[in-house]
């Protein structure tokens, strides 16, 4: 496995641009590595809507509006719901989807 420690990030995103190998394969330790890492990633992205979005409502009715996002936290925020929505754990409210909750949600109210 390659060494954690000499992951370049942009390296990586150079690769995802187009310069990936046909066959990019890992082994048990990479594959724990990745699933560690993913692991990571889903939390601090939540975290980051959870801390730097303002809300309504409280616990299974809680909603984070996207609208109101501090010029600093901008692209921290754009990102983390990208990313979410890519991972398939984000949910939009019905009918306003600027309103979202950071996790998968079957039945959003």
């Amino acid at each position: 496995m390659t060494d954690p420690k000499t992951l370049d990030v942009a390296e990586l995103r150079r690769m995802a641009e187009g310069g990936l190998p046909r066959y990019f394969t890992f082994d048990h330790e990479g594959l724990r590595f990745l699933a560690d890492a993913l692991e990571i990633a889903d939390s601090t992205a939540r975290a980051d809507i959870e801390c730097n979005l303002p809300y309504e409502g409280e616990g299974a009715t809680i909603w984070y509006d996207t609208t109101r996002v501090a010029s600093d936290d901008t692209y921290i925020i754009d990102q983390a719901v990208a990313y979410l929505e890519a991972r398939g754990n984000l949910t939009r409210k019905p009918g306003a989807p600027e309103w979202i909750r950071p996790w998968k949600d079957p039945d959003p109210r």
